[in-house]
């Protein structure tokens, strides 16, 4: 259930352009998928980390590590 809802928050950001300054295609072509909705739900939906760690699955450590591991990434690219 928390992919299809992952799923459907995605779909809505991307289709109804709810935040204009998220190009959320290039960060799902830059970066793996994991990490790339680590970013989208916490820095772009401003989602909490028990929030986003919750509706993705993992422990709340393992979403920090992805966000770290994106933020080095956007940071490279």
């Amino acid at each position: 259930m928390s992919w299809q809802v992952l799923g459907h928050t995605v779909s809505a950001v991307r289709s109804a352009s709810l935040c204009p300054s998220i190009d959320v295609d290039a960060l799902y072509e830059v970066l793996p998928v994991l990490q790339a909705d680590a970013v989208l739900l916490r820095d772009r939906l401003g989602m909490s980390l028990s929030g986003a760690a919750d509706l993705m699955g993992v422990d709340e450590s393992a979403l920090v590590v992805l966000q770290r591991l994106a933020d080095r990434s956007l940071d490279e690219a």
